[in-house]
């Protein structure tokens, strides 16, 4: 199982633009892939804040949404 924070999310996507700045070829792929990276530690972010998290802990990446929390 994937355990991931909102921040190493964003650091995740960080690198894949770094990659992208130097791959021509790959180059769109690697930003799509940025993007999505960036999603999801928004939503991550907004579950930590949920719970009074700083980012620190580790949410499990398996489509579990704990009761009580609103998708909007």
């Amino acid at each position: 199982m994937l355990f991931l924070t909102s921040t190493e999310c964003r650091a995740i996507a960080e690198k894949k633009l770094a990659e992208a700045g130097h791959d021509e070829q790959h180059r769109k792929r690697l930003i799509n892939a940025a993007e999505g990276w960036l999603f999801l530690a928004g939503q991550l972010r907004r579950l930590e804040k949920s719970f009074g998290d700083d980012g620190s802990k580790r949410w499990v990446l398996a489509g579990f949404i704990p009761s009580g929390w609103n998708r909007k």
